[in-house]
């Protein structure tokens, strides 16, 4: 899957927002321009299993005043 230019200005996760003890595999997939506050491309709250493979990362923004916290991931929690 291909992720680009998507925006969460009032959130998580310009991309994917993984919240409540789920489990999370993201394959071969694209990430590319994506913000928000926390995890540009990806945020991933409290009990989340992720596990990411093959994947491209690139130009993803955290937009935290002062922070910037996960330009591509953000992990709030243990994995």
């Amino acid at each position: 899957s291909h992720f680009e230019n998507n925006t969460c200005n009032t959130s998580w996760g310009g991309a994917i927002a993984a919240i409540n003890n789920a489990n999370l595999d993201v394959k071969q997939c694209t990430f590319v321009s994506n913000t928000a506050r926390l995890g540009g491309a990806i945020n991933t709250d409290t009990n989340i299993g992720l596990r990411v493979f093959n994947s491209f990362f690139a130009g993803n923004n955290a937009t935290t005043a002062g922070t910037g916290m996960g330009g591509a991931i953000y992990i709030n929690g243990t994995i």
